[in-house]
């Protein structure tokens, strides 16, 4: 019987980004523009290629990160696989734990966190659990659970009622969409931005951090943005959008008190699948904010439970991906790190879904 070894190996990311486009379920999370955004914030990023017994199967990356609860490295949307039947192999898992926690001691990393984009099933998480991964603390980052828009055989028939509405009510309120790629439109979605967060307290990236990101994109013609607004040239909703045929991502929103009374973020998206299923594209990735079906079904509060009713009234799918893992490394460190987490999640009310078999 064949012996299935699998080896990460350090590579250059001229090499990455080649075999990264042979990867299942890869985003711009993993693309040039994203990495370029993370070398200038000296994340010490870091690309390896995965071999199972010297056959190439997929790619990882990491990024180095330093947080008040313990600098960490952290492995977002990946790894990325070439084949599926990869992530059903519990050697792989071992292995993947055995590489992560040497290389988290070579970083002094109090753990590593993983966000792979692979589809969640039971098996998986067994195998996670028995290679002696730990469920992180903090479930709600990097679209672990998304929406998505299937824009070729998209139809406004799988809108809900209410959902039609609340468009209807936004063009009575003589709101319409434009859609441009010009640095114009980009600084009018930062200013609604800056304005709208000013007066919350939720959390939310530091501005500039998130503004040079989206400037890189916007640079490479890759961000697409949606403002609705009036006649008069008041915006009440915009987002941002990172488009990469045949696949675009719904990156950041961000919508007036008033739009939210007269709809206009339901006929931003309503626009934005239209002009997109215009333009040839594939999918519609709406980026998180949305919960686990379990949310619904145990009938659990969730502070992104009302926005993810509202995407969910467009007939979207709803796709739930491995929760976030950690390798713990300095272990002490790590059980305090995880209070502090845990703890700011709860105060901000996000509940802690305990998965069946998956060791927290």
């Amino acid at each position: 019987m064949e012996v299935q070894n699998f080896s990460f190996l350090p590579t250059d990311q001229k090499t990455y980004l080649a075999n990264i486009k042979k990867g299942i379920a890869a985003t711009f999370y993993n693309q040039e523009e994203r990495l370029k955004f993370l070398s200038s914030q000296k994340r010490n990023l870091k690309t390896f290629s995965i071999k199972k017994n010297g056959k190439q199967v997929g790619v990882l990356s990491y990024q180095k990160v330093p947080a008040k609860s313990g600098t960490f490295i952290y492995f977002q949307h990946s790894p990325v696989l070439e084949m599926p039947e990869v992530a059903q192999d519990q050697t792989f898992w071992n292995e993947l734990f055995a590489f992560a926690y040497q290389q988290g001691r070579k970083e002094n990393a109090v753990y590593a966190r993983f966000t792979p984009r692979i589809i969640e099933t039971q098996p998986i998480l067994e195998m996670l659990d028995k290679a002696g991964f730990k469920k992180a603390p903090v479930q709600e980052v990097d679209a672990a659970v998304t929406r998505i828009v299937e824009l070729e055989t998209y139809s406004d028939k799988k809108m809900t009622k209410q959902t039609k509405e609340r468009i209807q009510k936004a063009t009575e309120n003589d709101l319409s969409v434009s859609f441009s790629m010009e640095p114009a439109a980009f600084e009018s979605f930062m200013v609604l931005y800056k304005k709208v967060t000013s007066k919350t307290d939720t959390f939310k990236l530091p501005l500039e951090y998130m503004k040079q990101e989206l400037e890189i994109y916007l640079k490479a013609k890759k961000l697409l943005i949606a403002l609705a607004a009036d006649s008069q040239g008041t915006v009440f909703s915009g987002a941002a959008i990172v488009v990469d045929k045949p696949n675009a991502w719904y990156y950041w929103t961000v919508t007036s008190d008033k739009g939210q009374e007269v709809g206009s973020h339901e006929l931003l998206i309503a626009e934005l699948i239209s002009y997109l299923k215009g333009k040839g594209y594939a999918t519609l990735d709406l980026w998180g904010e949305s919960v686990p079906q379990e949310v619904y079904d145990k009938k659990l509060s969730h502070p992104w439970l009302a926005i993810d009713t509202m995407k969910k009234g467009f007939g979207t799918t709803l796709v739930e991906y491995i929760t976030p893992v950690d390798v713990p490394v300095n272990l002490a460190i790590y059980r305090a790190s995880c209070l502090y987490q845990r703890f700011n999640m709860s105060r901000r009310g996000y509940p802690f879904l305990d998965f069946v078999n998956l060791a927290q």
